[in-house]
């Protein structure tokens, strides 16, 4: 698709294109390099067609890659609706290239591109506050936070400030119980999805129509395998009572934390005895902090704060987009309707 005689445009095929993305994502995102990510196998993972990458885009300028728009197709549930959405991400242009619209139009290739293709809106969570203004340029609307919960642990170093503050502020919280006897840690995710499959997604006791990500075993094992990162898992379940956590290590910010990557429950009472067992996991991964993301509404249902969690300063804005020819208005759903964690995104 041609939008000049200069710019260009067509989707990806990341099979062929796999050396050119593998050139051109480091440009605008210079922390991915080959000494300290397997940039290659990361692409191949995220751009399989487990990933269903539909409408993703590469820019050209007088036939040089310059600029590139991701967008993996994943399925929500809303209600009893199944919809297929977009989930934007790597979005970005060389800086020479900078300033010249093509982050624009590269965007509008790819967004063209959904037409028609049963997507019904697309969703994003930027993390750069550059890229805002050419979303808004496209009709994205930003909408509701996202925000880091997290419980101190102090465990990255013994002679580390930082480690010994996080320590000495979880010695004056309240102390907590031991996690239930029937709260399962594991790092084989074939139990966790044999023992959570009946779990996933349900929504005992809700009337009003709830948007989340199906969580279903084909999307948990492409999503799961991300080169270079070992997930684990905890599950408690008593009768109907349950929950469950994955998690993984990750630096944020420079901490070294354990992220929970997702987390779901029946009750505050369940998610409870996860938090704690995930904490006991977060001592022995050396971590200073237990970090949980989500939006507000979901984390009061879950009961963060009786569990320990504190909403810290850090967050990041949903941003959602209609598609043409969708019968759906996505900013018709309210915040307290969502169900957000770092699964959604591609970020852990």
């Amino acid at each position: 698709m041609e939008r000049s005689s200069k710019q260009t445009f067509r989707v990806l095929a990341i099979d062929s294109d796999l050396d050119l993305l593998a050139e051109l994502i480091p440009k605008g995102f210079p922390d991915l390099h080959e000494g300290r990510f397997p940039l290659r196998d990361w692409l191949r993972w995220k751009y399989s067609i487990s990933a269903n990458p539909l409408g993703s885009t590469i820019g050209f300028v007088s036939d040089i890659p310059s600029s590139f728009y991701g967008i993996l197709v994943h399925r929500y549930t809303f209600g009893q609706a199944l919809l297929q959405v977009g989930l934007v991400v790597d979005v970005m242009t060389v800086p020479e290239a900078r300033g010249k619209g093509l982050f624009v139009e590269t965007a509008r290739a790819a967004l063209d591109g959904l037409r028609d293709k049963s997507v019904a809106f697309t969703i994003g969570f930027p993390i750069r506050k550059d890229v805002m203004p050419g979303h808004l340029r496209l009709a994205w609307k930003p909408t509701f936070p996202v925000f880091v919960y997290f419980t101190p642990i102090g465990r990255a170093s013994k002679k580390s400030p930082i480690s010994l503050g996080l320590r000495a502020l979880r010695l004056l919280l309240p102390r907590t119980a031991f996690p239930h006897p029937k709260t399962t840690h594991t790092s084989d995710l074939n139990i966790f999805l044999d023992s959570t499959r009946a779990l996933r997604g349900k929504n005992a006791g809700v009337t009003a129509d709830v948007a989340q990500l199906e969580k279903s075993d084909e999307f948990l094992r492409w999503r799961l395998a991300q080169p270079g990162v070992n997930y684990e898992f905890v599950v408690f379940r008593d009768g109907t009572k349950f929950a469950y956590a994955v998690c993984r290590v990750a630096s944020l910010s420079g901490t070294r934390s354990l992220a929970v990557v997702d987390i779901d429950g029946s009750d505050p009472s369940s998610v409870g005895s996860v938090v704690r067992a995930l904490a006991d996991i977060a001592v022995t991964k050396h971590a200073d902090l237990l970090v949980v993301s989500t939006n507000p509404s979901n984390a009061k249902r879950l009961g963060f704060l009786r569990s320990g969690l504190f909403k810290s300063p850090l967050k990041f804005t949903t941003i959602l987009r209609d598609v043409p020819n969708s019968n759906l208005e996505v900013a018709g759903i309210s915040e307290s309707q969502w169900r957000i964690t770092w699964l959604d995104s591609d970020t852990l």
